[in-house]
C-alpha cells in the first residue's frame, strides 16, 4: 500500500503453484552500498552536498511510511522499516533516492515476526534500543539513517569492527568521533544534525524524519544552494559509465 516517490513501488503479490512472488518497480541503478564502494576503490569520497541530498530523500519516504494510516480506519499503522542500511537504499541513474526492502517492517497490528528478543536488522545497522531488548520505533530508523549518513560523509563506518560483540559494545556505547575529525569540510551546523541522528537517548533525536528533512533542507540551501536530482544523475552517470555503457 506504500506509494511514495522515494519508496520502491510493490504492485503485486501472489502465488503460482508452490512459488510466492512480488511484482515490483524497476530501478536502474545502484545501491548506496555499490556507490560507497566504488568511491572507496576510488579513494574519491561522495561530495557532501550529495550525501546530504541522499539523506534528505530517503528521509522523505522513511516520514512517508512511518505516518501512514490504514486507508479505510484512518488509525496510524506505525510501519517501522527495522532495516536502513546502504544495501537498502537505491539510487537511480535518473536521480532518484528510493528506501527498498520493507522486509522486516512490521505494522503494529501485525502478528509477531521472530521470537521475543532476537535482533532485526544487519548488526551494524542496529540502533542501541534494539541491542538492550526494547521494541523499534521511528526513532530507531533514524538513528540508522544516521548511521548511514555517517558512513556516506566520512567513508567509515562509525562502529566497524573484528567481532560483532565489539561491534555491539561500541553501538551501545555510542561513542562516536564527530565526522569533522574524519573528513575537515563538515562544518559545524552539518555536524550537529548528523550527531543528533545517533544520540544513544532516542528522545534527543529528531522527532520525526520529517523533522530531519526540514533541518537538513535548510541546511543545504544555504550551504549548497540548492543540490538539484540533476546533480545526482550527473555524479552517478560520470562514476558508473561503463555499467551503463
Amino acid at each position: 500500500k506504500l506509494q511514495h516517490p522515494n519508496i520502491v513501488q510493490v504492485f503485486r503479490n501472489g502465488r503460482v503453484d508452490d512459488y510466492l512472488y512480488l511484482v515490483m518497480e524497476l530501478v536502474s541503478g545502484q545501491t548506496l552500498e555499490c556507490i560507497l564502494e566504488k568511491s572507496r576503490s576510488l579513494s574519491q569520497p561522495i561530495p557532501l552536498g550529495l550525501a546530504c541530498y541522499i539523506i534528505a530523500e530517503a528521509a522523505k519516504g522513511l516520514d512517508y511510511a512511518h505516518n501512514f494510516a490504514d486507508e479505510n480506519t484512518g488509525r496510524p499503522l506505525h510501519i517501522v522499516h527495522r532495516d536502513i542500511s546502504p544495501s537498502n537504499i537505491m539510487l537511480s541513474y535518473v536521480g532518484e533516492v528510493k528506501l527498498v526492502d520493507f522486509g522486516l517492517a512490521k505494522a503494529a497490528n501485525t502478528d509477531k515476526l521472530t521470537q521475543t528478543g532476537e535482533l532485526k536488522g544487519k548488526a551494524l545497522y542496529l540502533a542501541p534500543e534494539l541491542i538492550n531488548g526494547l521494541d523499534a520505533d521511528r526513532q530507531s530508523d533514524l538513528f540508522t539513517l544516521g548511521v548511514v549518513f555517517y558512513e556516506i560523509v566520512t567513508g567509515v563506518h562509525p562502529f566497524e569492527s573484528s567481532n560483532a560483540f565489539h561491534t555491539m559494545q561500541l553501538i551501545n556505547d555510542c561513542a562516536i568521533d564527530p565526522p569533522s575529525a574524519r573528513r575537515g569540510e563538515v562544518d559545524v551546523e552539518l555536524q550537529r544534525i548528523m550527531m543528533r541522528l545517533v544520540e544513544r537517548n532516542r528522545t534527543k533525536r529528531y522527532a520525526s524524519a520529517g523533522e530531519l528533512y526540514k533541518d537538513l533542507a535548510g541546511y543545504m540551501s544555504r550551504a549548497f544552494s540548492g543540490v538539484l536530482t540533476t546533480d545526482l544523475a550527473n555524479y552517478l552517470k560520470i562514476m558508473f559509465r561503463k555499467e551503463i555503457a
